[in-house]
């Protein structure tokens, strides 16, 4: 980094994954959370052979889901807070926090709430922020009722996008995709299809596109629920 007023250079040693870089996922859940979760000296936990993000402890009947370090676990209280201590022990972690009737939780972008009878999980706050920052970066939402998350098929004869709409593509499939992957199915379709013209994306691709977040911000309150 060059200091601008003395022009004099200054260097700097990165010794651990920043927030938000590429390596940390791989950094802090291959390289330090999972050997400790899977340690026979430490909680024991067996590993998913599909899902290596999700870990079972059979003895206690405990279930931990990972996101790089975040965790959600599913178990009997006493059992949550022996995990909790045992990370408590290991790494700086915050406060457990315990999904009630009056409190829900988030967990990588989707909102998961309990009543008396049912858990529900949704995706409506993250929606609304990736809504707020697409329309920032010059994304226009249909004023229009959308029904369904694509309706035409794209035309790759449309006119080529300029940078600054590559880049707002882009950024927008990611996050379609990411409300795909997660829990909301029913913009898989768009987003597979959407994603094809990512490398030569043209106006067409653009609108649809735009279809598809604007029908997520539409029916940004559909969720995922069951009966406890």
């Amino acid at each position: 980094m060059k200091k601008t007023l003395t022009g004099q250079w200054m260097y700097f040693k990165q010794k651990g994954p920043i927030y938000g870089e590429n390596a940390a996922p791989v950094t802090r859940g291959e390289g330090t959370v999972a050997p400790f979760l899977t340690d026979p000296n430490w909680v024991n936990l067996r590993r998913g052979d599909n899902h290596k993000c999700v870990y079972y402890h059979t003895q206690r009947d405990l279930l931990v889901i990972t996101s790089a370090d975040d965790f959600l676990i599913d178990g009997h209280e006493e059992h949550i807070k022996w995990f909790d201590q045992a990370l408590d022990e290991k790494f700086i972690c915050k406060p457990v926090e315990f999904l009630t009737t009056d409190h829900p939780l988030e967990f990588v972008g989707l909102e998961i709430t309990l009543t008396n009878d049912r858990i529900y999980m949704s995706m409506e706050p993250y929606i609304e922020k990736m809504t707020e920052d697409l329309q920032k970066m010059g994304l226009k939402l249909s004023n229009r009722e959308v029904l369904t998350p694509i309706s035409q098929p794209i035309n790759p004869d449309t006119p080529a996008l300029s940078p600054k709409d590559i880049h707002l593509f882009l950024s927008g499939n990611g996050c379609v995709a990411w409300c795909a992957n997660t829990l909301r199915p029913d913009v898989a379709y768009a987003f597979s299809r959407i994603g094809q013209h990512s490398s030569h994306p043209t106006a067409s691709a653009l609108e649809a596109l735009t279809r598809a977040v604007s029908y997520l911000f539409q029916h940004k309150d559909l969720c995922l629920n069951q009966k406890l």
